[in-house]
């Protein structure tokens, strides 16, 4: 069997078309030395991306604290690595190009941010925060992160040591409120974004398609207004009780003789999670506007965002599902925009309408 096999390969390649040029050689040890570019230049387009969506998002997150109610808490606007954060086969990369190491390394500082003021810089070596020496190795981020969320509740100012070069600086951080909500950057190349109210996670798919920063501060916007809303935990609290509607259908079905096998609750709470979601985006939408307008960015023109997105993905211009359709979120958008540009010009405060209760109107 084995013989025959190894034949009709044979006979097989040698009836195929074979190339009729010389190409160059091309040896391992070639390809090896491009590989390793082409890894450094990946790893520099996504460090360079997700500093993007940090430099971008943090305004967001420090004016919006007025619309965020109580889920705020102390931020100096740093971010840190080293190189047990990304895995095994990119360490090599970010080490070349970064000079990342075992030791935790500032990987990014927030224009403006209560660590640029104290003259904290990329690239600085934390040594110790209010007498706590930095550890270094795999465990490392986790207890700078544990020990500095500590320090920001207990004490202000946070006094850190930093090695800069061949010296040591001291810097004197102030901590400012801030939106509670993590931003992070998925390496997924889809046009995807979403908020679990805990973090605002944007897909490396949709930075790219971004053309202006004001893009990118009205998804984030967005996001952080489904967050500073509750709408994950109302989503949560209508598939309960949607889920407890389906539930009692199924026991008066097992009453009357028919397992159901749990199908009326399991719809109910699919029907409970989808409920009001059209309603939610929209609100995420304007709400978002009246973040990006706190942050100083500016509205006018930024519903033509969806109109990108039309021209894109045409299915979206008349595709209404969990969210609404690309010309409803542009006509809502100009629509947010002129109410919020009345209030600028009337010297207004910059807060959303709420619902008013008309009388004879049920609550």
């Amino acid at each position: 069997m084995r013989n025959l096999t190894i034949l009709f390969l044979g006979a097989f390649l040698a009836a195929c078309a074979v190339p009729q040029t010389q190409t160059p050689k091309v040896t391992p040890v070639d390809t090896e030395i491009e590989e390793k570019k082409q890894r450094e230049l990946a790893m520099g387009a996504l460090v360079e991306t997700e500093k993007r969506l940090y430099t971008v998002g943090y305004p967001l997150l420090t004016h919006g604290t007025p619309l965020c109610g109580d889920k705020v808490s102390p931020s100096i606007g740093m971010l840190v690595w080293n190189k047990h954060r990304f895995k095994e086969e990119w360490q090599e990369a970010i080490a070349s190009k970064y000079g990342v190491t075992d030791l935790v390394q500032v990987a990014h500082v927030s224009p403006g941010s209560p660590a640029d003021r104290a003259g904290i810089k990329v690239g600085d070596l934390p040594v110790s925060i209010n007498g706590w020496l930095v550890p270094t190795g795999e465990d490392s981020l986790e207890e700078f992160w544990e020990n500095l969320n500590e320090r920001k509740l207990e004490s202000d100012p946070i006094e850190f040591i930093m090695r800069r070069g061949d010296s040591d600086i001291t810097a004197s951080v102030i901590p400012e409120p801030a939106c509670d909500f993590e931003l992070v950057l998925d390496d997924k190349d889809t046009k995807n974004a979403y908020a679990d109210g805990k973090r605002i996670v944007v897909h490396r798919g949709l930075m790219e398609f971004f053309k202006t920063d004001q893009e990118v501060a009205l998804i984030i916007a967005h996001e952080l207004a489904h967050n500073a809303m509750g709408h994950v935990e109302a989503k949560q609290i209508n598939a309960i009780v949607g889920g407890l509607i389906g539930l009692m259908a199924d026991v008066a079905s097992a009453a009357g003789g028919v397992n159901t096998q749990g199908q009326f609750t399991d719809l109910g709470a699919k029907a409970g999670a989808g409920a009001y979601s059209v309603d939610f985006e929209k609100e995420a939408d304007y709400v978002g506007l009246y973040l990006m307008a706190l942050a100083g960015y500016e509205i006018e023109g930024v519903a033509d965002f969806w109109r990108r997105m039309a021209v894109q993905d045409p299915k979206v211009i008349r595709l209404r599902g969990t969210h609404p359709t690309t010309p409803e979120r542009f006509v809502g958008i100009e629509k947010a925009v002129s109410e919020i540009q009345r209030k600028i010009a009337g010297g207004l405060a910059l807060r959303p309408e709420n619902k008013r209760v008309v009388v004879g109107e049920k609550r």
